[in-house]
């Protein structure tokens, strides 16, 4: 279905140490000195261990929520119809006050935190042909339902012939 792309952002938790009785090639050994290790390793060594594991395309969240949340992507469905699509988001324990929606080009990103601190993010890549000012979006049950129409002059529509 090209009308709707997901970029994947990694489960990645921000909060959690790798553990120490499985040395990494990030990590310096033992066995040698920090000035024996290559230059990459070195520079890696000196990140924090939750830094390393964030992938460079992945959208930072901001520093007061990278050190409190882990992040998790929550599941969805896609349906697809004439007027546009039906999109349902798995959003258990997150209260509307902590659901936050982001419009960016065609970039729709949907992040919440559950009272536990878990938060749940999940970014869309929205196709040309929707609507990008007829969204809308109801959170009922856990569940996120939003509603992303089709540009009007590009729905399916009978044509009379005279």
């Amino acid at each position: 279905m090209d009308t709707i792309n997901e970029t994947i952002n990694e489960t990645t938790p921000t909060t959690a140490q790798p553990p120490a009785a499985q040395p990494s090639a990030a990590q310096p050994s033992a066995a040698q000195p920090p000035a024996a290790q290559p230059p990459a390793a070195q520079s890696s060594a000196a990140q924090p261990p939750a830094a390393q594991s964030i992938p460079e395309e992945a959208p930072e969240p901001p520093a007061a929520e990278a050190r409190a949340v882990r992040w998790a992507r929550p599941p969805l469905d896609v349906f697809e119809g004439d007027a546009g699509l039906l999109v349902l988001v798995d959003l258990p324990g997150v209260p509307r006050a902590a659901l936050s929606l982001e419009l960016e080009r065609s970039q729709l990103t949907l992040s919440g935190i559950r009272a536990d601190g878990t938060g749940l993010r999940r970014t869309l890549t929205l196709s040309e042909d929707l609507d990008r000012s007829g969204i809308e979006a109801e959170l009922k049950d856990g569940v996120l339902r939003l509603t992303l129409p089709r540009r009007t002059e590009l729905r399916r529509r009978t044509i009379t012939v005279r």
